[in-house]
């Protein structure tokens, strides 16, 4: 308890909220918020298009939430709000940095949607993988008025046991002899961190922002605020943690 109380008081800027409670024997009405995407992974993964599909100053930074590879895949988007970052590599010190000036920026592809309110939702159940994550998150959705046969965003506090993300950069490619598109990834792990995910649940967008066969897109943020982008792995045991699902008026 004690360590989830300190990842909460971290400085991340934190949306409203509302604690969970539902009726059961009340109808459910579904109602989802609407998401948006522009691009798709298939043309990131394979037509190899990194061009720009949407400028990020024309969307309204209010109550935005979005993801997604930067054009010419130089870095993830992790957006929340009106405050934005871009995650990078700095090839020089192999590592990655966080770059604030997300407003100039365009996207390769992304998806997005606003969201006024969350509500937050504490799960004492640890998960080993991203398809126990996915089952939890459906099963929680569904508890709370969303409907898991459509795409909507959550987020959610953690501390993290151990995971393993990635930044695309295509200079690393390029300097490849495949110049496949997992030769751009620049994947590096990390131990017991606190981390904050931004998502989207979709069982309907597989090669569009989700991958074939997953129901997850996922980036994050490490405690440190200079680590952080696209979740390929991510393992939490033993201490609670919290979901954050949208509220629909």
């Amino acid at each position: 308890m004690r360590i989830l109380l300190s990842l909460l008081s971290i400085i991340w800027l934190f949306p409203s909220c509302t604690s969970s409670t539902n009726d059961s024997n009340e109808q459910k009405v579904y109602s989802n918020p609407e998401v948006h995407h522009r691009g798709s992974v298939k043309n990131v993964h394979r037509n190899h298009d990194f061009s720009a599909h949407v400028q990020l100053d024309t969307l309204d930074p209010v109550n935005l939430y979005a993801i997604g590879p930067a054009e010419g895949l130089d870095g993830e988007f992790f957006i929340m709000g009106d405050r934005g970052f871009v995650y990078r590599l700095d090839t020089a010190a192999n590592n990655t940095y966080t770059d604030k000036n997300w407003r100039a920026e365009k996207a390769a592809f992304l998806v997005w949607s606003y969201v006024e309110k969350w509500d937050t939702v504490r799960i004492d159940q640890p998960f080993d993988n991203l398809q126990e994550l996915e089952h939890i998150i459906a099963k929680k959705a569904a508890n709370n008025n969303l409907d898991t046969n459509e795409a909507f965003p959550f987020m959610a506090w953690t501390f993290s046991s151990s995971g393993k993300g990635h930044v695309m950069n295509e200079s690393l490619r390029l300097r490849s002899e495949k110049r496949g598109h997992s030769d751009a990834k620049f994947s590096f792990e990390w131990v017991e961190q606190p981390t904050q995910l931004l998502g989207f649940f979709s069982p309907n967008h597989g090669g569009i922002f989700t991958h074939h066969g997953n129901r997850l897109h996922i980036h994050f943020r490490l405690g440190n605020k200079y680590r952080g982008g696209h979740v390929d792995a991510i393992e939490v045991n033993g201490r609670d943690w919290m979901l954050l699902l949208p509220v629909v008026k």
